[in-house]
């Protein structure tokens, strides 16, 4: 898909070299992650945050029911790096806007101001 591209195109354009492959536990994203905390290095930016929301959600929050089929578990580095993307306070309430389903808590059927996270 044109997803991943435009994942590889930012990382080129800041300098840095992603290779989106997903096939088997030893995949290009979990060897990428090995000796950075984010896609591009030390920084989280763009590619973190558009890769999350696909492949990050995917891996361990098993939408689609498709941890078993992609054996998430499997790769350790993609699961440490979404969890600790996963736990900054923007993605966590970003996670709640226009969510209408699951624990009321955790629900924002609609976001006009930030005091609508209150």
């Amino acid at each position: 898909g044109r997803f991943p591209r435009v994942v590889r195109d930012l990382a080129r354009s800041l300098g840095k070299e992603v290779e989106l492959v997903m096939e088997g536990e030893d995949t290009d994203l979990d060897k990428n992650l090995v000796d950075r905390q984010f896609l591009c290095g030390d920084d989280y930016n763009i590619a973190d945050i558009a890769t999350y929301a696909w492949y990050g959600n995917l891996v361990i929050n098993n939408q689609y029911e498709a941890e078993e089929f992609i054996e998430a578990a499997s790769y350790k580095n993609v699961v440490r790096w979404a969890t600790e993307i996963q736990a900054r306070p923007a993605v966590q309430r970003g996670r709640r806007v226009n969510k209408v389903m699951g624990p009321e808590e955790l629900q924002l059927p609609e976001r006009h101001h930030e005091s609508d996270f209150d």
